[in-house]
């Protein structure tokens, strides 16, 4: 909007040496996703990737939603966006992303060396600065570097370790078709910053606040590991959706927001408090991955947001 100040979306851009910048892209954007995607070492909630698109993405979560209303399974969706993915990556958690995605050494060096030791130059409305802004060997940089061709694959390097860490904590989900008998499994759908986690409830005969406690255990453990990494979940675009069955006279019928305004999810912040998320109800379609979907499935959200256009 024309005359807002929004200091806090600046953003440092790098504008990296061309041949530079290129080597970055041949080391870590070609050569080692490619690796990758021929070793299988990208999980399947990785949507930010070669053949995948954020559609896909959405095309999962509203599996995950359109599976457990039609079986009556209550189940839950937190959406959990990051703040300032590419400008917050701890190196030393990026130097064990990849590696173990088996980048060499001196590669992984290179990289970092240049990223700790840039200088930068503020431009705004007011011109350029006179003066640049460096760090030191003592608190040196960190962040993947936004314009740098490394950015987008070693952040996939490193929420590659994220999901896989989550998932060995047991927050995953498996689904067996119906037919084949298949087992899938997925536990969130990641695309960069975006985040969706995905649960079901772990008894059926849980109560709703059992329910609730089993979801902010696993928030928990997903929001430090993030921070393990360096980042943070941007409360402004975080909220969930639950959604709990009640039946009368063998009737399945999903709750709505007004009688469950009681239950309450948390969002662990850097400083050591936690901050309330909002609730969505049922048919409450929200924004995630540039389409407009909710628990319902209705389809109204997106078909208005498509007429508006």
């Amino acid at each position: 909007e024309f005359g807002a100040d929004r200091i806090e979306k600046l953003r440092a851009i790098g504008l990296w040496e061309a041949d530079a910048n290129f080597s970055f892209k041949v080391l870590f954007a070609h050569r080692m996703m490619r690796r990758a995607d021929e070793q299988g070492l990208l999980p399947h909630e990785q949507f930010a990737r070669r053949g995948r698109t954020p559609n896909d993405g959405t095309l999962c979560k509203i599996w995950h939603w359109d599976y457990h209303r039609t079986m009556h399974i209550n189940h839950a969706c937190v959406e959990a966006d990051l703040g300032d993915c590419y400008d917050a990556v701890n190196h030393l958690v990026l130097a064990t992303a990849l590696r173990s995605f088996g980048v060499h050494e001196n590669s992984v060096k290179l990289l970092l060396s240049c990223l700790q030791s840039m200088s930068f130059y503020l431009r705004s409305g007011f011109g350029i600065s006179e003066d640049a802004f460096s760090a030191d060997n003592a608190l040196p940089f960190m962040g993947v570097g936004q314009g740098c061709t490394a950015a987008p694959p070693g952040f996939n390097a490193v929420s590659t370790l994220m999901i896989n860490a989550y998932k060995k904590m047991g927050h995953d989900l498996e689904f067996r078709a119906g037919w084949s008998d298949v087992v899938a499994s997925l536990a969130a759908i990641l695309y960069v910053d975006d985040t969706d986690l995905l649960y079901r409830i772990a008894q059926l005969d849980m109560t709703d606040e059992e329910f609730v406690a089993q979801l902010q255990v696993a928030v928990n453990d997903w929001v430090y590991l993030v921070q393990a990494s360096g980042g943070h979940i941007k409360r402004a675009k975080s909220f969930w959706y639950i959604t709990l069955f009640d039946f009368v006279n063998g009737v399945a019928t999903p709750r709505r927001l007004p009688s469950m305004s009681s239950l309450r999810l948390t969002i662990p912040q850097p400083g050591g408090t936690d901050v309330t998320i909002p609730l969505q109800d049922f048919d409450h379609s929200s924004k995630s991955l540039g389409v407009y979907s909710s628990p319902s499935n209705s389809g109204v959200g997106q078909v208005d947001a498509i007429k508006e256009k």
